[in-house]
């Protein structure tokens, strides 16, 4: 069964770094054209034939300095990529005369400590003859996002990083053969780096300060979902996030390698324009690896309480995500926007005691173990550059074990598989839109990166099977008291770690917020 999201115009996919980019937020934006960097680099692009090294180019121009808690603006970014023109026919229908090709480069953009990869935006290339000698050229060329610069002295630092491109035959927008493209091995190709200034001019009628690195909205790019990086760690609803010590890179492994569930992703309003990376048979994007904390409430319609999940007190379980492996876009002048960003997670939740009543009136305990059935597959539709929100949804199934059960203080023995029927289908949602005009629906946001809060309001429990031994037939019992309809989650998500994008001199990761937990309502 499909999980359709509807049909979307232009958007960006968990935390909560643009919420305090605050209504009615005045900045100044440094324009762009002081400093021209051109570079090339030697990439390794994945072609039928086996792995190519090219050379790829790079031109954009940058300003020669930036201000704290200000936008800087990028110029235009021209890549181009020289590829071997009898791999590239190959992999055309045959009797193509013309190529061009669309694609997105990730760039790493550096402030200090923080790094963070974003899809650089959305680049494409007029045809070119097939015909000819010689490597076949492509120049690339589109516009960027502004990008704010977080507070303090030091530099904001732009680097070339992964390549995915989509070759299409005599202009066909809905056919084409994709090629992935890694830098080689050694120091990223520097596409420009920035001064900060901390004396900044002050903003007239500005908010709330930005907080660090961090995309902005603006009205001719668009980043992808999800990629707004992480912000200092705020005040919950509940009143405060906690730091826990440093992680290490080994906090954040083993790297999800499932794949997306396709169950999950929505179909794509326009199949035929949409563009899709990596298309089946491109190499994968590179994994990108972050891990973080979410913890929250289940409320449970029967027993008329909320129990604690992933309790902050007790040992609480990381969750694990593999971000941005499949991007979906539209960018069409005569269309309607498209932009979706989906990644891959795991969790696995600690057990929990729960207390509730069976009959009706008798004090039960017991502990919940779950179990995650397949990867948590993370949907993130919408685009702020196109002044549209951005909503995120995370998918799963989760088994539920009952075990260790006493009732008014007496042992009572459920076996061993005293289960739910079926896997409990997880629906969380969360949505951040605190940049449209008017601030939004005026809630806290979430993002992936920067956290923030996940509900899913109706979550079913489905009814048990297995309890009981020796021929008593305990499911009607936990039926009763738990399985139903009209429950729900309140989750709080903090800002996740990516220590395999930290700088290599400082091989830890930010300090690793423990959120509060939020209101269970």
């Amino acid at each position: 069964m499909r999980h359709p999201a509807g049909r979307h115009r232009a958007v960006r996919p968990v935390v909560v770094a643009a919420a305090l980019l605050a209504t009615g937020l005045v900045l100044a934006q440094v324009a762009a054209g002081e400093q021209d960097a051109q570079v090339s680099a030697a990439y390794s692009c994945a072609l039928p034939s086996g792995a190519q090294q090219v050379t790829v180019g790079f031109s954009q121009a940058y300003p020669a300095t930036a201000f704290g808690q200000q936008q800087l603006q990028p110029g235009k970014l021209t890549v181009t990529v020289s590829l071997p023109r009898a791999a590239v026919t190959g992999m055309l229908p045959a009797g193509a005369a013309e190529v061009s090709a669309a694609g997105v480069l990730t760039a790493q953009i550096t402030q200090g400590s923080s790094v963070r990869e974003v899809p650089w935006g959305e680049l494409t290339a007029a045809g070119v003859p097939v015909s000819g000698e010689g490597p076949l050229v492509l120049t690339l060329t589109g516009a960027v996002p502004s990008v704010t610069a977080g507070e303090g002295t030091g530099s904001v630092g732009f680097a070339a990083g992964a390549l995915q491109l989509r070759l299409l035959a005599d202009g066909a927008a809905g056919e084409g053969a994709s090629v992935g493209c890694t830098p080689s091995p050694g120091a990223p190709a520097v596409l420009g780096t920035v001064p900060v200034d901390p004396a900044a001019p002050s903003a007239s009628g500005s908010g709330v300060p930005s907080p660090g690195l961090s995309p902005d909205p603006g009205p001719s790019s668009s980043p992808s979902p999800g990629v707004t990086p992480t912000p200092a760690p705020t005040q919950s609803p509940a009143g405060g996030a906690r730091r826990e010590p440093l992680a290490s890179k080994e906090d954040c492994l083993p790297v999800p390698s499932e794949p997306l569930d396709a169950d999950f992703l929505p179909p794509l309003p326009d199949p035929v324009h949409d563009i899709v990376i990596p298309k089946p048979g491109m190499p994968p994007m590179p994994d990108n690896a972050a891990c973080g904390y979410a913890v929250g409430y289940a409320n449970i319609t029967k027993l008329g309480q909320a129990s604690i999940v992933n309790d902050p007190s007790a040992s609480p379980a990381m969750v694990r995500v593999n971000a941005s492996r499949r991007m979906a876009f539209q960018n069409r002048n005569d269309y309607p926007h498209y932009m979706e960003v989906d990644s891959v997670g795991t969790l696995q939740l600690p057990p929990a005691q729960a207390t509730f009543l069976t009959y009706g009136f008798m004090p039960t305990t017991a502990r919940l173990e779950f179990t995650p059935r397949g990867p948590l597959t993370i949907v993130a539709v919408g685009n702020a550059f196109w002044n549209e929100a951005i909503n995120f949804t995370i998918y799963g199934y989760q088994s539920l074990r009952i075990s260790d059960v006493k009732i008014n203080g007496t042992p009572l023995d459920v076996g061993p598989d005293c289960t739910t029927t079926e896997p409990v289908k997880l629906t969380l949602r969360g949505r951040q839109d605190s940049f449209l005009p008017g601030g939004g629906d005026g809630k806290p946001d979430y993002s992936l990166q920067g956290g923030g809060p996940l509900a899913q309001k109706d979550l079913y429990i489905p009814p048990f099977t297995g309890c009981g031994t020796h021929g008593d037939d305990l499911d009607p019992l936990f039926t009763a008291a738990v399985s139903g309809p009209d429950n729900s989650l309140n989750l709080e998500q903090g800002p996740l770690c990516f220590p395999l994008t930290d700088d290599p001199a400082n091989p830890k990761c930010a300090p690793v917020v423990m959120p509060s937990l939020p209101h269970h309502r």
